[in-house]
């Protein structure tokens, strides 16, 4: 434990500053991208339980479903 100099706790704290600064305005890009494969694959799910729910046409459209 030794005491720290003002000056480093200003810098310290400019730093901390900077970096929050920073993972905001990468937080509010991610956040838009995240949202969009959020949607996109909710609406992939959608269209694969309307699928299943439908009838195949054939065994060979049913098999197709199952492994995709």
């Amino acid at each position: 434990g030794q005491i720290m100099p003002e000056a480093f706790w200003t810098r310290t704290r400019l730093q901390y500053r900077l970096i929050c600064d920073l993972i905001y305005q990468v937080d509010s890009v991610v956040s838009g991208i995240t949202m969009l494969s959020f949607a996109n694959n909710l609406f992939f799910v959608c269209i694969q339980l309307l699928r299943s729910i439908n009838k195949m046409a054939s065994a060979s459209h049913f098999i197709y479903f199952c492994y995709s």
